[in-house]
């Protein structure tokens, strides 16, 4: 297997080692163009949804597999622009997923290593990762009753905040670069006054700081999982439907 950037994901980094491959991989891939096709993707998530057993509700089930996608695909790529300014070609028709057994994504197979970029601000830097990859699988994923694009935004935008404060804490990244990643979260709009579906997805809240989500991922409607620690609901059934819908 070959991975992408290999020298850049070692020592504390290493877990992002094998996210991004080349086409050279020799494991099939789902192609990024199957995301869009209904069909295709109710069969992956049927077998992803066999996992949790009886009950799992269909919304949860795609919110949980967001999951899997998303922390195969932002952790190494928003990485390796803020450490090397490097950018990878993320049009989503242009990659292929590696699925295991399971239907969760593994990796994200690229069509090249892509190039050293030279942004300047914090949309030209990631608008190949947000508007050319994200904002189209989303759309598709969206689709069916499969859930709300918000809940699929929350669960990339958690799992970035996430990222950037341990890359903060890690002081690794440069301080210039390091404000233009957490700007892809404060800032409330894109350019041409489009909101910023990621915006603010992780309050702290009380004297102590607890890491609240902003929008539940849903993981309540799996019978054989537990609430995670920073879920959002009140624990009344107005507050869980309205957090579904």
């Amino acid at each position: 297997m070959t991975v992408v950037l290999p020298a850049l994901f070692q020592g504390p980094l290493a877990p992002l080692s094998g996210k991004l491959v080349l086409p050279d991989d020799p494991r099939p891939v789902l192609p990024g163009s199957a995301l869009k096709d209904a069909a295709r993707m109710d069969a992956v998530l049927e077998r992803f949804g066999r996992t949790f057993g009886p009950g799992a509700d269909r919304r949860a089930v795609t919110s949980l597999w967001s999951k899997w996608y998303f922390d195969a695909l932002i952790p190494p790529v928003v990485v390796a622009s803020l450490l090397l300014n490097h950018g990878f070609p993320l049009d989503l028709d242009g990659i292929g997923v590696v699925l295991d057994d399971d239907g969760k994504a593994q990796a994200i197979r690229l069509p090249h290593e892509g190039s050293r970029i030279e942004p300047e601000d914090v949309f030209e830097r990631f608008a190949p990762l947000t508007l050319g990859h994200m904002e189209p699988f989303v759309e598709a994923l969206s689709i069916k009753g499969r859930g709300s694009p918000k809940i699929f935004w929350s669960n990339a935008g958690n799992l970035l905040e996430n990222l950037l404060r341990r890359m903060r804490a890690s002081a690794m990244v440069p301080e210039a670069a390091m404000v233009q990643g957490e700007m892809l979260l404060q800032a409330r709009g894109w350019p041409e006054r489009r909101s910023n579906p990621l915006f603010q997805p992780v309050r702290y809240l009380g004297q102590d700081g607890i890491r609240t989500r902003r929008i539940c991922c849903l993981r309540y409607l799996v019978p054989s999982l537990e609430i995670c620690t920073s879920c959002p609901l009140p624990r009344n059934p107005s507050a869980i439907d309205a957090c579904a819908t």
